[in-house]
């Protein structure tokens, strides 16, 4: 499993970090990696209060989150981000560079507070083991928001590829029971209903995903990997991955959500990973139940692509916005 676990520097007992950059050098020494363009430097940590490695639940190590609060802001509402992989590869600390850092800083800006949540992989645990991990991490920050300093009544969920799904399926299950609930979280009555969320080139069901790429052409195909396995679900030739592939589809409990939260839908029309209708689906099907979703699709830009990532950035000042209308 690659890895970035680059750390700050922890000065004192209450975990509070010290403003340092992160080296641009140290975390290329990780191979496999993307190339790192972009950390968070000196300027932009010192208007943070950073935790590193929360833990939110108990069943793995790989359960436990950062959370970055914007200093001078008193009880601002949070982003609860799940960062990419295919459910493969990466962590929390992806949050730390590039793109995504930016996204950060830009969350920071708007005077929103950000965590970013570590869960599972698939080379870990399988099905639905990601989804429990979002669901406990979100009811966790709620019942934690006083000793952070956060709004629990302001969440925003978001996330990347396949951490927009995760991000997704939060938005959407909410409060009503699914198989992304663990009846022996200790927070299992805190609520888990989400004011936003934020999907950048993401889906909300797998079974579909291949036959939208064979319907709407990429400019450029790439290879279809064999059907009978996925990192997340395993072995798709037995009852066991067949049914959970199946169950992911978030569609119907999208229509028995009677609280639907605001989504915010980015997509590259030149994706070949994912391609951008499925994103076009989840905002139709979103508007079909009368709920409120913009969908920006980007001309020529690919999966991941900065592009995507600039169009993002702007949504700070919506959901401050948004924020600053919720009571």
């Amino acid at each position: 499993m690659i890895s970035i676990r680059h750390k700050f520097i922890i000065i004192s007992s209450s975990v509070a970090l010290t403003s340092l950059a992160l080296s641009p050098l140290a975390l290329a020494e990780d191979p496999g990696l993307p190339p790192v363009t972009h950390t968070l430097s000196v300027k932009s940590l010192a208007k943070m209060k950073v935790y590193e490695d929360v833990a939110y639940a108990s069943q793995s190590p790989s359960q436990r989150l950062d959370l970055y609060m914007p200093k001078g802001v008193k009880n601002p509402p949070l982003m609860i981000w799940f960062h990419g992989g295919g459910f493969m590869v990466f962590d929390e600390n992806f949050m730390k560079t590039n793109e995504s850092a930016k996204f950060l800083e830009a969350m920071i800006a708007n005077g929103l507070a950000v965590a970013s949540i570590n869960y599972r992989l698939g080379t870990e645990a399988l099905y639905p083991a990601a989804g429990i991990d979002a669901k406990s991490a979100v009811r966790f920050l709620r019942a934690k928001a006083s000793k952070y300093g956060f709004n629990s009544k302001k969440f925003a969920v978001g996330g990347e590829s396949a951490g927009a799904y995760l991000a997704l399926m939060t938005a959407i299950t909410g409060e009503q029971p699914s198989i992304f609930d663990n009846a022996s979280d200790p927070n299992i009555s805190t609520s888990a209903k989400v004011s936003a969320a934020v999907s950048l080139f993401g889906n909300a069901n797998f079974a579909t995903m291949a036959s939208q790429l064979v319907e709407h052409p990429c400019p450029t195909p790439l290879p279809v990997p064999p059907a009978d396995f996925h990192p997340w679900f395993g072995n798709l030739t037995s009852p066991e991955g067949q049914a959970a592939f199946a169950s992911a589809n978030l569609y119907p409990l999208l229509k028995t959500n009677k609280s639907l939260p605001t989504f915010y839908i980015y997509h590259g029309a030149a994706d070949c990973f994912v391609s951008s209708f499925t994103s076009t689906e989840i905002n139709s099907e979103v508007k079909a139940l009368r709920g409120k979703s913009t969908l920006t699709i980007v001309p020529g830009a690919i999966h991941g692509d900065p592009k995507i990532w600039d169009k993002a950035y702007k949504v700070g000042p919506t959901l401050k916005k948004l924020f600053a209308a919720t009571k």
